[in-house]
């Protein structure tokens, strides 16, 4: 096994392990926040429950036989990220405040795309591949 397909798995092992913790970084301290509304803490639950399953989806993705599952659990994991956010910003946005949402609507674009490419790349090439 070459040791720059070693890196390039770790590397996307990390960046899908990091953005599932930040993920639920994010839904657990909207969750326990106790100046958050109802509809908040419900988005806030709901992020924790996304970043579980990118866990579980990025451990699938590494696997020799349910790589597809995992795959198809990291890009579900990315629209629902991106759903979550779209609500949140629409609610605070009806609230009466005044939250431009477009830093973080790119970065949700960015995250999703790296997310996605991270999934791609490790199953393009297989690090466990077999040479006959």
């Amino acid at each position: 096994m070459k040791w720059t397909l070693r890196i390039r798995d770790f590397l996307c092992f990390s960046y899908l392990f990091l953005l599932a913790i930040f993920e639920g970084y994010g839904g657990i301290v909207t969750l326990i926040d106790p100046f958050a509304s109802s509809v908040e803490r419900r988005l806030g639950f709901l992020l924790a429950l996304v970043s579980c399953e990118l866990f579980i989806g990025s451990a699938l993705l590494f696997g020799k036989k349910a790589w597809k599952f995992g795959f198809f659990l990291v890009a579900l994991n990315v629209l629902l990220y991106g759903r979550i956010v779209v609500a949140e910003i629409s609610y605070k946005n009806a609230n009466g405040g005044k939250f431009d949402g477009r830093i973080v609507l790119t970065f949700t674009i960015f995250a999703a795309f790296l997310a996605v490419l991270s999934g791609l790349c490790v199953r393009i090439m297989p690090s466990y591949a077999q040479k006959a």
